[in-house]
């Protein structure tokens, strides 16, 4: 049964770990409660629109079909190793962070600065084989959306500092 499933219940186990901690840092931050609901609102009439047009859920899916066929051929080992490293990356960053800010005094261990700079490179190296197999999947469109998500970025970091 365990070979069978053995997909849904890391999907499971992912799924029951992100909203845990989504609760913790919400319980610890609560004034930025109105923006996680706002994308929550946001990704629910996303899935209300998936759902309730066949047409739409049909085009979004043989789109999603298209690049995951794009990526497979052009991808190589980056699509191989990137698929896993990516989110075990995620997941790493995640913990560390969160154990360095609850407990600061971690930081004073003397090897610590070199631990951050391995997972720093591991980052980056995860990030790159990310960013390749997204622009081979979506080619200069992928460009126009990481320019954008750049351009949006930096008018935040922006008009943050301003405020």
């Amino acid at each position: 049964m365990w070979l069978k499933y053995k997909s849904w219940f890391a999907y499971l186990a992912l799924l029951i770990l992100v909203t845990c901690l989504t609760i913790w840092c919400l319980l610890l931050n609560p004034q930025s409660l109105p923006l996680f609901l706002s994308t929550i609102i946001i990704a629910l009439g996303f899935a209300a629109v998936i759902r309730l047009f066949p047409k739409y859920r049909q085009r979004f899916i043989k789109k999603l079909i298209e690049y995951q066929d794009k990526s497979q051929k052009k991808g190589g080992l980056l699509f191989r190793y990137g698929k896993i490293f990516f989110p075990v990356m995620l997941i790493t960053l995640t913990v560390f962070s969160l154990v360095a800010r609850d407990n600061p005094a971690i930081l004073d261990i003397p090897y610590v600065p070199y631990l951050v700079f391995v997972v720093f490179i591991a980052f980056l190296i995860s990030f790159v084989t990310f960013i390749s197999g997204f622009l081979r999947g979506y080619g200069k469109w992928g460009l126009i959306i990481i320019g954008i998500i750049t351009a949006l970025t930096f008018l935040r970091i922006m008009i943050s500092r301003h405020l």
